[in-house]
């Protein structure tokens, strides 16, 4: 009987720490709180706050010499892939096109996890995605969790016929 009520007592003490201080649920926005105090808009989180994966697929071969674009859209596909298996909630987020995929891809999220460092050099000044070639991806989105990505290609020139899309359509 005594072991059993100091392993509720044990439960209790678990279960008031995670109600204190695991992760908060609600999520505005307007504004995040972060636990340091510091309020900023949902647009740009300071960079201590975000958890960037480290050695990420994206971070190590994006753009790199010996890959292909089409390597770099899997790349960019993949990486939106493995968001959606972290993000419980994936779905439920407006994502309507490259600067809000890319904001979401660097740390703008409930969870504060970036796949993408914030300063990765294929992010532009406007917050877009950019492909080898310096021209914004375009994004589109099939179903709620499956996108088709597309570069404009060494013309740079959106919707011709040197444009490279992955996956390719069936």
């Amino acid at each position: 009987m005594t072991r059993r009520l100091v392993l509720l007592g044990v439960l209790g003490v678990v279960v008031l720490a995670v109600l204190r201080f695991g992760p908060k649920e609600s999520f505005s926005s307007e504004a995040v709180q972060y636990p340091e105090g510091e309020t900023v808009s949902e647009k740009e989180p300071p960079p201590s706050s975000v958890r960037v994966i480290p050695n990420s697929w994206f971070e190590l071969e994006y753009g790199a010499d010996e890959n292909s674009l089409k390597d770099d859209l899997e790349i960019v596909a993949t990486t939106l892939t493995e968001s959606q298996t972290m993000i419980k909630d994936f779905t439920s987020y407006f994502l309507p096109d490259n600067e809000a995929l890319t904001s979401f891809l660097s740390g703008v999220n409930r969870d504060r996890m970036a796949w993408i460092r914030p300063s990765h050099r294929a992010i532009s000044g406007n917050g877009e995605l950019l492909d080898r070639f310096g021209s914004p991806l375009f994004f589109h989105r099939e179903t709620g969790t499956r996108f088709q990505v597309r570069s404009a290609g060494s013309d740079r020139l959106m919707w011709t016929d040197d444009d490279v899309v992955y996956p390719e359509a069936n």
